[in-house]
């Protein structure tokens, strides 16, 4: 009796341990979903409140760089420009020449290369104004206002293809970089817009048939700080050369 006792008491200690052990099951899997931005509902709306929201969304947003071509005056310029703020600095490239532009602290800066001067003033005048700026900065003012178009410049063409009304309409959403743009045309300017479908409805594209093309990235990204060249480096421009 005693040794069906303990072979009974040993049968049940075995089940009670290998209940214990038993195969653990394989923890379920969890279905992870990319995550995706959510649309800013521009797709739904006319063409010209997307243009409208798209203008908008550029002249509010805290800092972007833009590079691109245009037609300006019969002359094809190509920039390349990081904006902050009110504060925006880069270049210029009209023929073989440079023009560096500098906004910072409500006033307007540049710096020409010899070679941009000389399309503008003659081989002549080309060679006193670079004797004359070494270099350096010269402010745009109400006395020199030719300085000033270059700024102007790339924001007419930006806000002439934004604030486009007749003729705009949506086309399709397109794969534009990493996300999606909404493309609104104009039939009759032949002006092409795309649009962030995402987030802020910023412009990430503009052109038009003068050949006009614009790329904006890096919004909201952090730049280098923009900053007043330092007295010693402005120059003001001669009386005789204020033709440019």
């Amino acid at each position: 009796m005693k040794m069906k006792k303990s072979v009974a008491v040993a049968a049940a200690a075995g089940t009670l341990l290998l209940g214990g052990c038993a195969p653990d099951r394989p923890a379920p899997v969890a279905q992870v979903r990319a995550w995706a931005p959510p649309g800013n509902g521009i797709t739904r709306l006319p063409a010209r409140e997307v243009l409208k929201r798209s203008s908008g969304a550029l002249h509010a947003a805290a800092s972007y760089s833009m590079a691109g071509s245009m037609s300006e005056d019969g002359m094809t310029i190509r920039f390349d420009m990081t904006v902050v703020d009110a504060n925006r600095t880069g270049t210029i490239r009209v023929g073989d020449g440079t023009i560096e532009l500098l906004a910072a602290g409500g006033n307007q800066y540049v710096r020409a290369d010899q070679a941009f001067w000389a399309a503008f003033l003659g081989p002549k005048g080309a060679k006193q104004m670079a004797a004359v700026m070494r270099g350096r900065w010269t402010k745009a003012t109400k006395d020199n206002p030719q300085l000033s178009k270059w700024f102007d410049a790339i924001d007419r063409d930006i806000d002439r293809v934004l604030s486009q009304g007749l003729g705009a309409e949506n086309g399709t959403v397109i794969k534009f970089g990493d996300g999606e743009a909404l493309l609104v045309t104009n039939r009759f300017e032949g002006a092409s817009v795309y649009v962030a479908t995402t987030g802020e409805p910023y412009p990430l594209k503009i052109g038009d048939a003068s050949g006009s093309s614009i790329t904006f990235a890096k919004f909201g990204e952090a730049f280098p700080e923009i900053k007043e060249p330092a007295p010693a480096d402005v120059v003001a421009v001669p009386e005789k050369t204020r033709k440019a």
